[in-house]
């Protein structure tokens, strides 16, 4: 398949800014992100977030552009690209006790979403295909196996371990009496 056959089954909307903030769209975009059209509208639907209308609006917008504009099924539509950037931020004051005034920052955000039809039975195919090639290269060389004798190595004994930790109770009672006896 050709590049300029791939940008031809793609569509894209957008809609900037949105009283919302970036940070919080982005949970409600992650859920649809890389799921086909159908499953994206489900979710949207389902999703109790100020962002889900937002998305739901903006997928629906560009579901009609592909189908109205450029023909494409809009059963096989796939979310390819799917963006929430930051937008200008508006800066207003909140008043506060004794002529104080606290800043607040109203944020805005720009979606922008990118959709492609993807057709599943030639990319079934196309996997089918690599995976018969990879098949034949295993089966045309055979791999042989060398045995190699394991040889065990001793153990330590426990005993200089135990060895070990006495010394180091030795050295903390020492210095435990020296800090009482500088008192």
């Amino acid at each position: 398949m050709a590049l300029h056959d791939i940008l031809s089954k793609t569509v894209k909307a957008s809609v900037k800014m949105q009283r919302i903030s970036a940070r919080k769209a982005r949970l409600v975009a992650d859920l649809i992100r890389y799921k086909s059209a159908t499953q994206a509208l489900v979710i949207l639907q389902n999703t109790n977030k100020k962002a889900a209308p937002i998305l739901l609006k903006l997928l629906n917008s560009a579901i009609a552009n592909a189908t109205n504009n450029k023909g494409l099924n809009a059963t096989k539509l796939v979310i390819t690209k799917l963006l929430v950037n930051e937008g200008p931020t508006l800066k207003r004051f909140q008043p506060h006790s004794q002529g104080r005034a606290y800043p607040i920052l109203k944020r805005t955000s720009h979606f922008y979403i990118e959709l492609s039809e993807i057709n599943y039975d030639e990319e079934l195919e196309n996997i089918m295909k690599e995976t018969k090639v990879e098949e034949k290269v295993e089966e045309s060389k055979p791999v042989v196996k060398k045995e190699t004798k394991k040889t065990t190595t001793p153990k330590k004994s426990t005993t200089t371990k135990k060895a070990s930790t006495t010394k180091k109770t030795t050295t903390t009672k020492k210095t435990a009496s020296k800090s009482k006896g500088e008192k």
